[in-house]
């Protein structure tokens, strides 16, 4: 992956949601049974989403990123997996510029653990941070664990 593109993802650590992973499943799983056609249709353009991701990330096409990002974390949301508090937050660093994705199971109620974060501003993420009372944590990606099969 180019640094050019490694350098701009961040995490942020928003707390321990109060659900359990297996609790998030459990609704995930009723969302299926009740609503079929639409909740596959969700689940399948995530893993449209991820297999578009590497492409966009090996070509270092920034607006791509953004774009399929966003999009995954608005199917996280039709899926009901994303509180409110969390999606506050997603929609002030989209507002900035950025994209934002829960990470893990989520959270209905507060916290929903990790949100991801691609941003080509650290200055100003940190800015829309602060009003959150957050910091990021700039990660550092490696090759091994993405790899196109």
């Amino acid at each position: 992956m180019p640094e050019a593109v490694s350098k701009n993802f961040y995490i942020i650590n928003t707390g321990t949601p109060s659900e359990t992973t297996g609790e998030m499943v459990s609704l995930v799983r009723g969302l299926v049974e009740k609503k079929p056609k639409s909740t596959n249709a969700v689940l399948d353009d995530q893993e449209k989403l991820v297999h578009n991701l590497l492409p966009a990330l090996e070509k270092a096409k920034h607006d791509q990123i953004i774009e399929i990002i966003r999009k995954g974390e608005t199917n996280l949301e039709k899926l009901g997996v994303v509180s409110s508090f969390a999606k506050k937050i997603i929609r002030d660093v989209e507002k900035s510029g950025g994209a934002a994705k829960i990470c893990g199971a989520g959270g209905t109620t507060k916290s929903t653990g990790i949100i991801l974060i691609y941003h080509q501003d650290l200055q100003n993420l940190q800015k829309v941070l602060k009003s959150h009372h957050l910091k990021p944590t700039q990660l550092t990606l490696g090759v091994e664990g993405l790899r196109k099969e």
